[in-house]
């Protein structure tokens, strides 16, 4: 308020808005747009690139090779086995379709329920609690607020298959990371893939385990994603400043 006392519009780059204060933005009557649908495939081929990594071992093996080690490591055939989607907006339902198609089972659970496209994809919507005991890989789609602070905590990981993967492409935030990491060192589950974390550049324990996948926060960072957010992004500018529509999954909030 101060230092950008003439700000009329932000325009995300991007879908999480965790990062900006909404309420102050409505106080101010300043519009507020973003680019849900940009990243979301970006995000989706990304999951799979973990998930398929993580549990064939394709990094051990791949740094086995560059140090003159030849290990052939047995991993997870993917065909027959359950996925858990926590949250099923955007970009989980792109991840539920898919895995069907790779014949998986897909658990969902999400605070709205779409029982029709549900049926349509073959997927099943069951408690948080099922679906962590049941899926041999959880994939997290929620966003960071106070609902979701430490939703996969101590008690949560407990529930997990001892041969459960856990793959986080959504906020740091979600994921109680000193537990994660205890269940990981007693391998309480069989591994875990990270894209996000509670403190960025992540530097900590996690990077020690050998049970463990980490990324830089590069889900959107594919070619294609990044042009359709930036460009995306500077439609919305544009449509705001002519005082022209803009497309209504893009709006966050607009002064009357």
């Amino acid at each position: 308020e101060q230092g950008l006392p003439r700000l009329r519009h932000v325009a995300r780059v991007g879908v999480g808005l965790d990062g900006l204060d909404i309420d102050f933005c409505r106080q101010h009557r300043i519009a507020v747009t973003y680019t849900p649908d940009a990243p979301a495939r970006s995000v989706v081929e990304e999951f799979f690139g973990m998930l398929f990594s993580l549990s064939r071992h394709l990094v051990i093996a791949h740094e086995g090779m560059r140090s003159g080690q030849w290990r052939r490591l047995t991993g997870v055939l993917w065909q027959g086995k359950t996925l858990g989607i926590i949250g099923c907006g955007r970009i989980g339902k792109q991840i539920a379709v898919l895995a069907r198609a790779f014949g998986m089972e897909v658990l969902a659970h999400d605070i709205q329920e779409d029982h029709v496209w549900a049926r349509e994809h073959g997927v099943s919507y069951v408690s948080l609690e099922e679906l962590l005991q049941r899926s041999l890989a959880v994939s997290l789609h929620v966003p960071a607020d106070a609902s979701t602070q430490d939703m996969i905590n101590a008690e949560r990981l407990a529930m997990m298959r001892r041969d459960a993967y856990l793959i986080n492409t959504c906020r740091g935030e979600v994921v109680d990371e000193a537990a994660l990491y205890e269940a990981l060192r007693a391998k309480r589950i069989a591994g875990a893939a990270l894209d996000v974390y509670r403190h960025e550049p992540y530097s900590g324990p996690l990077s020690g385990l050998d049970n463990v996948m980490l990324c830089c926060h590069q889900g959107s960072c594919s070619v294609d994603g990044r042009q359709a957010m930036e460009v995306g992004s500077a439609e919305n500018a544009a449509a705001y400043l002519r005082g022209q529509t803009i497309e209504a999954s893009r709006v966050v909030y607009l002064p009357e």
